[in-house]
């Protein structure tokens, strides 16, 4: 048994095998364990030995993982379940180009930024199998910003892309995250083609959401359901959206439904000038969608309130093909009459080698073709 024991202003430098520099820093460390016990049979555990309180702060640590990533942060600490993270930086090392040119199919490239990761009532340990498990009350995001970004020049990557729920379902350890929160933050994906000028980017901001009952399937036979209430501006736009599904379900049944109000139909020219060449104008004052799906297909109702609509065409060079614009909007209803225009959006089929979210923007786009176009 030791009473106390203390490390002040340690340094941590973790050199890789037959590398000549640390990979992992970690700065300024103090630490300190309380009431420290050792017997014979801690020793036969996973953690060796029990303690009372723990308390670990650092000034930061700078992480190089390869070729592509490094991760920074500014000072962090736990204490005795709560853990607190300032200013993570998750960032590539090269460029855009760089990094499509070394692909062999194609990948997301990211770049994340967090001011700060809170964590509270943090329980962790093995079970008896030694698989880890790690619970939680809450996990909160403040002032995140995520870039997405995907070059479609490389080969399609073909392999089946499976949708969260079984993502959850087949994680090999014990996770319980009884609320996930996005404050305050940003997301935009960005993607390029051979002849888009440019990436095409869809941007979300003022994300304020939470996650409920983030939980892995491993050695449970039931779970409650997963459910993500979304509110953001989404390319200024006002978005709403309750997306529910539960692990457990091995059809990988989804209900998706929500709102678009105040969408002024221009501000969606940063990814449909560069991707479609095509520029828009007018106002979408209400999107509404309810959609229920599996890993097969999805079906539902779609809604959209919208007036003085209008497609312009556009040259390479930005400038306006005025036949094929006028060709376009004779194709177009204009408006909706004052009212909300409602349509059945059936049997859209999942690509298998595509995301959930393509997957819902196809139900979206479904929707929009039933409603807007004449034909």
């Amino acid at each position: 048994e030791v009473n106390n024991i203390r490390l002040v202003n340690g340094q941590l430098a973790i050199i890789p095998f037959q590398a000549s520099k640390p990979n992992l820093y970690v700065k300024n460390i103090d630490f300190n364990l309380q009431k420290l016990k050792i017997n014979p049979n801690t020793l036969n555990e996973n953690v060796p030995f029990h303690y009372e309180s723990i308390y670990l702060k650092s000034s930061g640590l700078d992480y190089d993982l390869g070729k592509v990533y490094q991760l920074n942060t500014s000072d962090f600490y736990y204490k005795n379940g709560k853990f607190v993270l300032n200013k993570l930086k998750f960032i590539p090392k090269i460029s855009r180009k760089e990094y499509t040119a070394s692909l062999k199919k194609q990948a997301d490239l990211f770049h994340v930024t967090v001011n700060q990761i809170a964590v509270d009532d943090i329980k962790w340990g093995f079970l008896p199998n030694k698989k880890p498990f790690f619970k939680t009350n809450l996990v909160k995001l403040n002032e995140a910003d995520a870039v997405i970004y995907r070059s479609l020049v490389p080969p399609n990557d073909l392999s089946k892309k499976t949708l969260f729920s079984e993502k959850l379902r087949n994680l090999k350890f014990g996770l319980e995250v009884k609320r996930l929160m996005l404050v305050n933050s940003k997301l935009a994906y960005a993607e390029e083609t051979e002849k888009s000028v440019g990436a095409g980017t869809l941007s979300f901001t003022k994300v304020n959401t939470t996650v409920y009952n983030v939980n892995s399937g491993y050695q449970k036979k039931t779970l409650p359901d997963v459910v993500v209430d979304w509110n953001s501006e989404f390319m200024t736009g006002d978005l709403k959206t309750k997306w529910t599904f539960n692990p457990m379900n091995t059809s990988e049944k989804f209900n998706i439904k929500g709102s678009i109000e105040n969408l002024t139909a221009k501000n969606l020219d940063p990814f449909l000038k560069p991707y479609l060449k095509v520029s828009a104008e007018g106002d979408l004052n209400k999107i509404l969608f309810n959609f229920n799906g599996n890993d097969i297909d999805a079906s539902g109702d779609f809604g959209i309130y919208y007036n003085n609509l209008k497609v312009n065409v556009l040259r390479e060079d930005g400038t306006k093909r005025k036949f094929l614009s006028a060709i376009g909007n004779a194709a177009v209803k204009k408006d909706s009459r004052g009212e909300v225009k409602n349509e059945k959006v059936e049997n859209v089929v999942r690509k298998q080698d595509k995301s959930f979210f393509n997957f819902f923007l196809a139900c979206i786009l479904d929707g929009l073709k039933k409603a807007l176009l004449i034909i």
